[in-house]
């Protein structure tokens, strides 16, 4: 039962037993821990978001070729028009290594004073890995000056 305390009595009082003290080596882990775990984050965002990693994943995984240029340095949509005309017989062995289709695409650019430069992409669209080996093997990392992207269709 519980005691009955009567005003003549003193009353004690104890200091919690089970309180937590304040501890600034338990801030500073936590402080630290949340840091790691930020810098975590923010590796994986970079490493995820790197050309590189990307053009690897399409590689491997999507069995595709990309090359991640900006804008602004894919070559102008005549200078590819012109490359075509030029190679055609080069196209034929595209064709004739698995290529079901090769498209100059045009890619419109936008500058800071709202102007646009229309730039041009090859597309090559193939069936299977062999195809694109063979694509690869011909071309090497572009079409005589015009990079491509290689697309599994």
């Amino acid at each position: 039962m519980s005691e009955i305390i009567t005003p003549e009595q003193p009353v004690e009082l104890k200091p919690a037993e089970n309180k937590p003290k304040f501890s600034w080596k338990r801030v500073g882990k936590v402080i630290v821990g949340i840091l790691l775990l930020l810098a975590v984050i923010l590796g994986l965002w970079v490493l995820v978001t790197a050309a590189p990693v990307k053009a690897e994943w399409d590689s491997v995984v999507l069995d595709e070729r990309n090359q991640y240029m900006p804008c602004e340095q894919l070559p102008f949509y005549r200078q590819g028009m012109t490359a075509i005309s030029n190679h055609q017989d080069m196209l034929d062995k595209v064709r004739a290594a698995g290529a079901s289709s090769v498209t100059l695409v045009e890619v419109k650019c936008m500058t800071d004073s709202n102007f646009f430069f229309i730039k041009g992409d090859l597309i090559i669209d193939y069936k299977n890995r062999q195809a694109r080996s063979a694509i690869e093997k011909l071309l090497g990392n572009d079409f005589f000056g015009i990079p491509y992207i290689g697309l599994q269709k």
